[in-house]
Protein backbone atom coordinates (compact mmCIF):
# COMPACT_ATOMS: atom_id res chain seq x y z
CA UNK A 1 0.00 0.00 0.00
CA UNK A 2 1.49 3.33 -1.09
CA UNK A 3 1.67 6.24 1.31
CA UNK A 4 0.73 9.57 -0.24
CA UNK A 5 2.44 12.64 1.20
CA UNK A 6 1.71 16.05 -0.22
CA UNK A 7 4.28 18.82 -0.44
CA UNK A 8 1.95 20.91 1.71
CA UNK A 9 2.15 18.29 4.47
CA UNK A 10 5.94 18.31 4.25
CA UNK A 11 6.05 22.12 4.25
CA UNK A 12 3.81 22.23 7.32
CA UNK A 13 6.05 19.73 9.11
CA UNK A 14 9.19 21.73 8.27
CA UNK A 15 7.55 24.97 9.41
CA UNK A 16 6.49 23.36 12.67
CA UNK A 17 9.98 22.02 13.27
CA UNK A 18 11.49 25.44 12.62
CA UNK A 19 9.05 26.98 15.09
CA UNK A 20 10.03 24.35 17.65
CA UNK A 21 13.69 25.29 17.24
CA UNK A 22 12.94 28.97 17.75
CA UNK A 23 13.93 29.86 14.19
CA UNK A 24 11.80 32.58 12.63
CA UNK A 25 11.27 32.25 8.89
CA UNK A 26 10.39 35.72 7.58
CA UNK A 27 7.47 36.04 5.23
CA UNK A 28 8.68 39.33 3.78
CA UNK A 29 12.00 39.27 1.96
CA UNK A 30 14.39 42.04 0.96
CA UNK A 31 15.35 42.58 -2.67
CA UNK A 32 18.51 40.52 -2.22
CA UNK A 33 16.73 37.71 -0.40
CA UNK A 34 13.93 37.60 -2.99
CA UNK A 35 16.41 37.56 -5.86
CA UNK A 36 18.24 34.64 -4.27
CA UNK A 37 14.93 32.86 -3.55
CA UNK A 38 13.97 33.13 -7.23
CA UNK A 39 17.45 32.42 -8.56
CA UNK A 40 17.72 35.85 -10.18
CA UNK A 41 20.13 38.75 -9.94
CA UNK A 42 18.95 41.86 -8.13
CA UNK A 43 18.90 43.75 -11.44
CA UNK A 44 16.78 41.06 -13.11
CA UNK A 45 14.32 41.14 -10.20
CA UNK A 46 14.15 44.96 -10.30
CA UNK A 47 13.39 44.79 -14.03
CA UNK A 48 10.53 42.34 -13.43
CA UNK A 49 9.16 44.60 -10.69
CA UNK A 50 9.25 47.63 -13.01
CA UNK A 51 7.45 45.60 -15.71
CA UNK A 52 4.74 44.77 -13.15
CA UNK A 53 5.47 41.02 -13.24
CA UNK A 54 6.38 40.69 -9.55
CA UNK A 55 4.21 42.19 -6.78
CA UNK A 56 5.86 44.08 -3.94
CA UNK A 57 4.96 45.15 -0.42
CA UNK A 58 5.68 48.78 0.42
CA UNK A 59 6.43 48.67 4.12
CA UNK A 60 7.93 51.73 5.80
CA UNK A 61 9.21 52.98 2.42
CA UNK A 62 11.27 49.81 2.03
CA UNK A 63 10.64 47.41 -0.80
CA UNK A 64 9.76 43.90 0.35
CA UNK A 65 8.54 40.74 -1.36
CA UNK A 66 5.97 38.35 0.08
CA UNK A 67 7.27 34.76 -0.02
CA UNK A 68 3.73 33.54 -0.76
CA UNK A 69 3.59 35.74 -3.89
CA UNK A 70 6.98 34.44 -5.01
CA UNK A 71 5.86 30.84 -4.48
CA UNK A 72 2.71 31.51 -6.53
CA UNK A 73 4.81 33.02 -9.35
CA UNK A 74 7.06 29.97 -9.33
CA UNK A 75 4.06 27.63 -9.48
CA UNK A 76 2.40 29.60 -12.30
CA UNK A 77 5.56 29.45 -14.40
CA UNK A 78 6.11 25.71 -14.18
CA UNK A 79 6.15 23.91 -17.49
CA UNK A 80 5.23 20.34 -18.23
CA UNK A 81 3.37 19.48 -15.03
Amino acid sequence: MAIEISTETIADAVAERLRDNGILVPRLLTLGQAATYLGLTKDALKAKVHMGRIPTVDLDKKLRFDRHDLDRIIDLNKKGV
